[in-house]
């Protein structure tokens, strides 16, 4: 009489196990689409707050002895040395382009951080919106020049 050995799996046991995992696999696509965009979101509002605080810090450093400032676009911003974006010295424009996804929406055209205190020109709210999944993130900027990412 032989004796039926149970070492190994049968064809229905793989089959259970490799459709658990691609049940799992999809349950977690889009958890993990959701926090890419989240992700990519918050990078580039730290992006904008990092340049905004660059412009500030280029300003009360005397940096070319100039002012310094940011021009917003819906789909980018600019980079810019001198007292308005009209009066620029564009050889030094840096422009910044924001992924496709993202939206920026201001209340003012620019922001200007003055010599020698780093005030800022105007101070607002910048709301960065991913079209995707309508995520949000704010960047306050403050009349005494502070950049503050919400």
């Amino acid at each position: 009489m032989f004796k039926r050995s149970h070492c190994g799996f049968t064809l229905i046991e793989l089959i259970i196990v490799i459709a658990l995992i691609g049940l799992l696999v999809l349950l977690a696509i889009p958890f993990y689409q959701s926090l890419q965009l989240k992700a990519d979101l918050n990078q580039v509002g730290e992006k904008l707050a990092s340049d905004l605080r660059r412009q500030q810090t280029y300003a009360t450093s005397g940096k070319g002895v100039s002012a310094w400032g940011v021009r917003f676009n819906a789909d980018s911003y600019t980079l810019f040395k001198g007292i308005s974006f009209s009066l620029r010295d564009p050889a030094v424009d840096e422009i910044v382009n924001l992924p496709s996804s993202v939206r920026l929406f201001f209340p003012m055209s620019e922001v200007v951080f003055g010599t020698p205190l780093g005030n800022a020109s105007v101070s607002g709210q910048l709301i960065l919106t991913n079209l995707v999944n309508n995520q949000t993130l704010t960047v306050d900027i403050f009349s005494q020049g502070l950049v503050q990412l919400n």
